[in-house]
């Protein structure tokens, strides 16, 4: 099915005229918006979490210049090889705006139609300790003119993660790409192929709150000190 994908793809960049030179960048962004820990700060690129919490991971498109007809774009995580996340669901929604549509019904018009062409990502891949995990595919596309630059960003999907108990401070976690070749890709409104701008998300083992760490910094002296009048 995604190799279908990928080819209606190309036939659409194909009837309108694709010529073969890259388009104006576009931005894949991925964003936390959920978590089951209530002490997590949601909204950015980098989420604090413990063993056993759930995350959301949203993820956004942003057209270029040249707008943006149809797009596949998959997902790497865990690169470290350190089998911090695991998948434990998936959405995709074609295209789905930040912000409300106004005035309607007359701005419905004004926004592109961008379907999947399959219902879905196509399969996700776990991570291991010796090997990263993916999500593949976002897709989407359209036979007219799709997102415009002007339109902001777009959520084109999210993917749900439970962290492990070997989640550690180590980086970017979560990475965008075309991973899944033959089938990623992006074109824009003149049938361009697409340069994307991927950006990356992390998750961070929550830091000893400070009153923690001040109480095991004080027990440690204490301890050292009863030590040593022990020997004396």
């Amino acid at each position: 099915m995604r190799r279908f994908a990928c080819v209606l793809m190309v036939a659409m960049a194909g009837l309108l005229g694709f010529a073969g030179s890259a388009s104006a960048n576009a931005t894949l962004d991925l964003i936390w918006t959920g978590s089951t820990n209530t002490s997590a700060v949601l909204g950015g690129s980098a989420i604090q979490a413990a063993s056993g919490d759930t995350l959301t991971l949203a993820v956004y498109i942003t057209a270029g210049t040249e707008g943006l007809s149809s797009y596949g774009i998959s997902i790497e995580f865990d690169s470290a090889l350190l089998n911090q996340l695991n998948v434990v669901g998936t959405a995709e929604y074609g295209l789905k705006p930040t912000v409300t549509c106004t005035p309607f019904p007359s701005c419905f018009f004004d926004t592109p139609t961008m379907a999947p062409f399959t219902p879905g990502v196509s399969s996700v891949i776990e991570s291991t300790t010796s090997a990263p995990g993916f999500v593949y595919t976002f897709e989407a596309g359209t036979l007219g003119n799709g997102l415009l630059a002007s339109f902001g960003a777009f959520q084109i999907g999210e993917i749900m993660f439970s962290v492990n108990p070997s989640v550690v401070t180590d980086g970017p976690d979560v990475l965008s790409g075309f991973f899944n070749v033959g089938a990623d890709g992006a074109y824009d409104n003149a049938s361009q192929p697409v340069t994307m701008n991927f950006n990356s998300a992390a998750v961070d083992a929550f830091a000893p709150e400070p009153g923690t760490a001040t109480l095991l910094c004080l027990g440690l002296v204490g301890l050292a000190v009863a030590g040593r009048r022990s020997r004396d």
